[in-house]
């Protein structure tokens, strides 16, 4: 984000430096979520930056131009990516794990199974000799570990988190363009949070969301004097929205 607006060069080279160097870190870690938050944020960035049709246009073709020849020369790529058993493998046990979420939430649908009993009550569904073979019993998919652990309920207040952040940061981002750009990084890395914790789990439990809500609460609210939509409110008269 810092790369868009800036026009020092020297700065500019610093950046892209630490840039290559955190990138080459991330490829020897073989994170494929890390990989895909860090792509997720480059397109929110992109979007404001370069348009929506660029961006995406970019996006997509660096996608095929990538993922094409792996699925046209590894026949082991084209089994983990074609089929469900090659998912399954794939995604390490991840697939397993949803598929028991899911399994808990029926059995408490409005309420959940409880806070923090993901682990416990999903090993308690399993046969001792498979749990016995069993490493991984907690949650990697944090929109599962809400439904199965809270409910509906859990997953309404969920989606109100991540809908009202959304709608409050594109409020604030198009209000003006003083703070445009550090909401929109703001935006780009809870984005790219979420898609983690889809993979990884770990959404309320990373510190950095809290820190990016906190960082990007004030400059969304509304300057005294001025209505919801960034006018000025008449003169005497009470700026609506409470």
């Amino acid at each position: 984000a810092y790369l868009v607006v800036t026009d020092d060069r020297v700065q500019t080279w610093i950046v892209a430096t630490a840039i290559v160097v955190i990138a080459a870190g991330l490829v020897v870690t073989f994170s494929r979520s890390s990989a895909l938050m860090l792509l997720v944020g480059l397109v929110i960035i992109g979007i404001r930056a370069f348009g929506a049709v660029k961006t995406i246009t970019v996006t997509i073709a660096a996608v095929v131009l990538t993922a094409g020849p792996a699925l046209a020369l590894s026949e082991n790529v084209r089994d983990k990516t074609t089929s469900m058993v090659g998912i399954a493998k794939a995604s390490e046990g991840r697939a397993r794990l949803v598929k028991g979420g899911v399994e808990l939430w029926r059995q408490e649908p409005v309420r959940g199974v409880g806070i923090g009993s993901f682990a416990q009550r999903y090993a308690e569904t399993l046969p001792a000799r498979e749990r016995r073979r069993t490493r991984v019993v907690i949650s990697h998919t944090a929109p599962i570990t809400v439904l199965a652990e809270l409910g509906l309920v859990g997953v309404g207040f969920f989606a109100a988190l991540i809908l009202g952040t959304f709608i409050g940061l594109v409020r604030g981002i198009r209000r003006g363009p003083a703070r445009a750009m550090s909401l929109i990084t703001i935006l780009a890395a809870l984005g790219g949070i979420l898609v983690h914790s889809v993979l990884y789990s770990a959404f309320f439990e990373d510190p950095y969301v809290w820190v990016l809500l906190a960082a990007g609460a004030p400059p969304c609210v509304p300057p005294t004097g001025t209505s919801a939509n960034g006018h000025e409110a008449p003169h005497g008269a009470p700026a609506p929205g409470g």
